[in-house]
């Protein structure tokens, strides 16, 4: 088998391997913010959730700005959003 033909299929299964992981991250990560405002608001009043990320109740900070940051990916690749508790 030429060389050039072993490379191309090299780099496809590469690629494959990319594209799965990054779909399982994301798939994951968008799970995660369809629920994080109801446990943002469960958790507002929890001293150890207040210690852990005080800033992600105020709307600020690097863990509010990562789930942001998300949740653009999430609509710019449109996926639609869940919201948990209603129909």
């Amino acid at each position: 088998m030429p060389r050039h033909v072993k490379i191309a299929g090299t780099a496809a299964r590469v690629a494959l391997g990319l594209f799965v992981v990054w779909q399982l991250l994301f798939l994951l990560s968008s799970n995660v913010l369809s629920v994080a405002d109801a446990v943002r608001a469960a958790l507002h009043k929890s001293p150890p959730a207040q210690r852990v990320a005080p800033d992600l109740f105020d709307g600020k900070g690097a863990v509010h700005a990562g789930f942001r940051s998300v949740e653009r990916l999430r609509d710019l690749a449109g996926y639609e959003r869940v919201v948990v508790g209603r129909r």
